[in-house]
């Protein structure tokens, strides 16, 4: 394949995208190309012509055919899973940082190779359509500590477009060269991630991990890590406008995934103070079991699920007789171990998650050394009709120095809901509880459950 070149330079990162397209008019027609001709830039109008002319002919065309979608700018096919948008190259170079392989238009796609009017609900829609489920994107707020979801491949093809001919095609990968190395990505694919409802989607498939995209790189990468990092690869430089058709499908064609969502049971056994004579039930969510053994046949199970390529999101089940004190003992495997070895552990309400059980031990102290506010603290005692019995502190805050602290008795878990309604506000969102390593995991539950509204950041102290 020969090589595609531009000797005109890309837009500034802050050229809106009116600009951007107007200017395209005069600057895309000094294309040179050695042996293949490519379409020079396009118009507003050209380029509203062009998707106008493309979506009458393929209503036309499929109008009969449920396994199409068609929409202006969009088609998604579910017979053969692939879905392709139509955009135009922003005219990005090396001179332009990137942060988006295709953005939505608007301000900021001069930072994309490519800008498309599709919008990206519309590109989730059509991935679903044709049989993928959205996964979710990193967010720390909802303990999603790791981005979720099946890949896609990502092809950019042009060429002809007026002669109905887009002959050339590259991974998009290939279209994008990190100066750190002096090399283009690796050819890892984007994951589909989606967009979280209630959020408001803004861009299509981004190159660093984000909570508004629809498509993103299948690793994790923040922002402000890849500025000024990534930039376009000046051997595949696209005209300002030039037309462009996008086809993004599974990374696999058959039912193979990489995402392995799995749940693991811990029951009790002979000894609870040893981590391997736990007994252990490994199991996908609609309940097939996988492995019934230990730890260790568990651990060699998921090992294998990693060497071939796959990725175990394991959502983790304690017995409500297990005593606290093993809680934690696995929750330090999980967090020392488990996670080094790429095993993604995600929250699984009503259950507690497993970082809870792990707080800086500096947090204990009463006189705030340690802590940047004031949590509510419950201390759980053996006593009361339900064995569930404690009181309710509240130191005052470093401003309130002069203000008493607040102490609230309760005999059993009614009267502790009550005492928590008597003694607002508390003016915060976090609760230590205070247990002995002896007691059931049942019981720390029951105050979860009981106070996670209010206080949605638990540790468990023993």
């Amino acid at each position: 394949m020969r090589q595609l070149s531009n000797s005109g330079r890309g837009p500034g990162r802050r050229t809106s995208l009116a600009t951007i397209l107007l200017l395209a008019v005069f600057a895309s027609m000094t294309v040179s190309c050695d042996r293949h001709s490519a379409s020079g830039g396009s118009s507003i109008s050209d380029t509203s012509k062009w998707l106008d002319a493309e979506f009458l002919n393929n209503q036309e065309r499929y109008a009969m055919d449920p396994d199409m979608l068609v929409q202006r700018g969009l088609l998604a096919d579910r017979k053969h899973r692939y879905i392709d948008v139509l955009a135009t190259a922003t005219g990005a170079g090396p001179d332009s940082t990137l942060y988006a392989l295709i953005a939505a238009g608007g301000e900021g796609s001069s930072a994309a190779i490519a800008v498309t009017a599709v919008k990206p609900d519309d590109v989730q829609s059509a991935l679903e359509f044709i049989g993928m489920r959205a996964g979710h994107p990193l967010d720390g707020s909802k303990t999603h500590h790791w981005p979720k979801g099946e890949r896609v491949s990502i092809t950019v093809y042009w060429g002809e477009p007026e002669a109905g001919l887009f002959n050339r095609s590259l991974r998009a990968e290939e279209l994008i060269t990190d100066v750190r190395w002096n090399t283009t990505l690796p050819a890892l694919g984007f994951r589909f991630v989606g967009v979280p409802e209630g959020r408001s989607a803004e861009a299509i498939a981004t190159l660093f991990n984000a909570t508004n995209t629809v498509l993103e790189v299948p690793y994790i990468v923040d922002r402000k890590s890849i500025q000024g990092q990534l930039v376009a690869n000046e051997e595949y430089r696209f005209s300002q406008g030039q037309k462009l058709r996008i086809r993004i499908r599974p990374e696999f064609r058959g039912d193979r995934r990489r995402v392995q969502n799995l749940v693991l049971d811990i029951q009790a056994g002979v000894d609870v103070e040893q981590l391997n004579n736990l007994r252990v039930k490994l199991s996908t969510p609609a309940g097939e079991v996988r492995v019934d053994g230990n730890f260790e046949s568990t651990f060699v199970y998921l090992k294998t699920l990693i060497d071939d390529g796959k990725e175990p999101f394991l959502q983790l089940r304690f017995a409500d007789s297990l005593p606290v004190g093993s809680v934690r003992m696995i929750a330090r495997f999980v967090q020392s171990f488990l996670i080094a070895q790429d095993i993604r552990i995600e929250p699984n309400p009503p259950q507690i998650f497993y970082s809870a059980f792990l707080p800086r031990d500096v947090w204990r102290d009463p006189d705030r050394r340690g802590r940047s506010s004031q949590p509510v603290e419950i201390h759980l005692e053996r006593t009361g009709s339900d064995g569930l019995g404690g009181e309710i502190i509240q130191y005052p805050l470093a401003a309130e120095a002069s203000a008493t602290i607040k102490r609230i008795r309760f005999g059993n878990i009614k009267e502790l809901g009550e005492a928590i309604e008597r003694g607002e506000p508390w003016q915060t969102d976090g609760v230590f509880l205070f247990a002995d390593p002896s007691a059931p995991y049942r019981e720390i539950r029951q105050v979860y459950e009981l106070v996670f509204t209010l206080f949605p950041n638990l540790y468990v102290f023993m």
